[in-house]
């Protein structure tokens, strides 16, 4: 225990002194903070080889992790005064790394969002049925905007009220895979009122759809 308690000394010490001499003597920040990481580091590594140290008989086992962690931190705060403008560059290259690689991130999700805007997803009564959208949505493979024509929606609610048990559960599924839809926050589900009615069948109703809103069918 004393070596530790000692190693807390020295550290308020050597941060202390630092402080000071950062004040009196206008140490530049980058040096201060340079320094002040090759004491960190220094106690660190002192800390770790002196942990066996300290199960050495006394005085041993009280003397060396002293001994140790005083010459770590000299060894450690040398090195890093001596090469504080390799850090330095070093440090300012990672950390100009890390700010381009989070704008890139940012301007990847971004055009990524403005996609998803602009190219909506045109989805029609089989996929709603099939309910598997569902699970791809919750995972984030799909986000953005749903379209849901109106005239699908009728469909679906034609074959929910089917008299065939079967088309029944179906229809009734896909209804509660829908509201499910509604409620998840990656997606956000319009219903729209849009028809064509020139077109006989929903096929060529969702694909005209497509074209006028500049989607992606599915």
């Amino acid at each position: 225990m004393l070596w530790q308690i000692f190693g807390i000394i020295l550290v308020g010490l050597i941060v202390t002194y630092l402080v000071l001499a950062r004040r009196s003597l206008s140490i530049p920040s980058s040096v201060f903070f340079i320094t002040l990481l090759g004491v960190v580091i220094g106690l660190s590594v002192g800390a770790l080889v002196s942990l066996p140290l300290s199960g050495l008989d006394d005085p041993l086992g009280q003397l060396l992790p002293i001994v140790v962690n005083i010459f770590s931190v000299a060894v450690v705060t040398t090195f890093f005064y001596a090469q504080r403008e390799n850090i330095i560059r070093s440090l300012s290259q990672f950390l100009s790394l890390v700010n381009s690689l989070v704008k890139e991130t940012r301007s990847i999700k971004h055009d990524t969002s403005e996609q998803d805007k602009t190219n909506p997803i045109i989805i029609d009564t089989s996929i709603i049925i099939d309910g598997r959208i569902l699970d791809l949505v919750k995972t984030g493979f799909i986000s953005g905007r749903l379209i849901v024509p109106h005239f699908v929606l009728d469909e679906l609610q034609l074959i929910a009220d089917s008299e065939e048990v079967l088309r029944r559960n179906k229809g009734r599924r896909g209804l509660e895979a829908l509201n499910n839809l509604k409620r998840e926050p990656n997606v956000d589900v319009d219903i729209v009122d849009d028809d064509f009615i020139n077109e006989n069948d929903v096929d060529s109703k969702i694909i005209r759809l497509a074209k006028k809103y500049k989607g992606r069918l599915m």
